[in-house]
């Protein structure tokens, strides 16, 4: 997949991001392409040949997200009492840099929140995982991420009373 100069794009561990510009860097001896890419915080060089390895996503789409929402107002998926389990689990759908797997670990990592104790990062890892979602969602639907953590809020209810 190649972007352009100018074109927002998701990076699976900086959440929404753009394209600032592309350079040559030399890394251990060898000379790549990169994509500079600037986020909220920081900018990132993401090789510009990874392939289907790369770090980068075109954001969604507004059908993208009528998707997801079904994903968030469906039952949870339990997670694990085992600590050890549980943080895998987590990890995989974090790794996986997908828009769905996002939505399914928020789903289920609130649900589980609201019935057991989390940890400092579980809660640390929710809350940046909600800040992912809610950039891009907003981006996607042209509203501001707080309007749109508070539909989000609004369908992880409709998820809770689903699971009732």
């Amino acid at each position: 997949m190649s972007f352009h100069i100018g074109e927002k794009v998701i990076h699976s561990s900086f959440g929404f991001a753009e394209i600032v510009g592309v350079e040559d860097k030399e890394v251990t001896g060898t000379t790549r392409q990169y994509y500079v890419v600037k986020t909220k915080d920081m900018t990132v060089w993401v090789p510009t040949s990874d392939g289907p390895a790369t770090k980068l996503r075109p954001p969604s789409t507004q059908n993208d997200f009528r998707d997801c929402f079904a994903i968030l107002r469906s039952k949870f998926s339990p997670l694990s009492d085992d600590r050890n389990v549980r943080k895998s689990s987590i990890q995989t759908k974090l790794s996986s840099g997908t828009i769905t797997a996002l939505c399914e670990l928020i789903r289920d990592l609130s649900f589980y929140k609201s019935q057991n104790k989390i940890n400092d990062n579980e809660k640390s890892i929710l809350e940046r995982a909600v800040l992912l979602l809610t950039d891009e969602w907003g981006f996607a639907f042209h509203i501001t991420p707080s309007q749109a953590k508070s539909e989000l809020t609004k369908l992880l209810n409709e998820s809770s009373a689903a699971s009732s």
